[in-house]
């Protein structure tokens, strides 16, 4: 399960409450969620650690036997998708007749499939949902996720494209950061 930022807002609410829907209804004895994302903002959570705080509550009436894994490092698509193939082979969650459930945005469903086949374990059988309810401005859809797909796929072949969007995410965290610090001590 991919992450989105790590406030809780209604549009993440939304998203989690659709694929904790998805999960329990296809629940199977075993199942394990990897939730991922890391630091992306200056609050001290991260994507993955709010994710499943929140699914733990959310999924307990339904399969309390469920384990869900968190992965706080990723900032990109490319890591996201890498960091939970390293799980997976940690946990002993590599099988061929293994099924891989992804959750993602709508809008960025076609890359990460894309991606997945590149980045998960080739045994995996992939299966990604797009959920629809994240609002989008005209510009993130015309212009910015296009840029930033190609930028990703580009970023998996070409890995200093994916360390330079990682630099430039861990700048713009670190300067929300001092400015949240400078308006403290105003």
């Amino acid at each position: 399960m991919l992450g989105y930022g790590v406030k809780l807002t209604p549009e993440m609410k939304g998203y989690l409450d659709w694929s904790r829907w998805k999960i329990s209804n296809s629940w199977i004895s075993g199942s394990v969620v990897i939730t991922t994302g890391g630091f992306t903002n200056p609050s001290g959570n991260s994507e993955a650690g709010m994710m499943a705080t929140y699914l733990r509550k959310k999924l307990e009436p339904y399969c309390s036997s469920i384990q869900i894994i968190t992965e706080e490092e990723a900032t990109t698509t490319n890591e996201n998708l890498r960091n939970t193939k390293e799980l997976m082979l940690k946990h002993d969650l590599v099988s061929t007749n293994l099924r891989v459930v992804i959750f993602c945005d709508k809008l960025r469903e076609r890359k990460v499939k894309f991606l997945a086949k590149k980045l998960l374990p080739k045994e995996s059988r992939l299966i990604v949902f797009g959920y629809e309810g994240f609002s989008h401005s005209l510009f993130e859809k015309k212009i910015w996720q296009p840029f930033k797909t190609m930028a990703d796929i580009l970023g998996y072949y070409l890995p200093v494209i994916e360390w330079m969007e990682v630099q430039i995410r861990k700048a713009r965290r670190d300067k929300k950061a001092k400015i949240q610090e400078l308006t403290k001590k105003i």
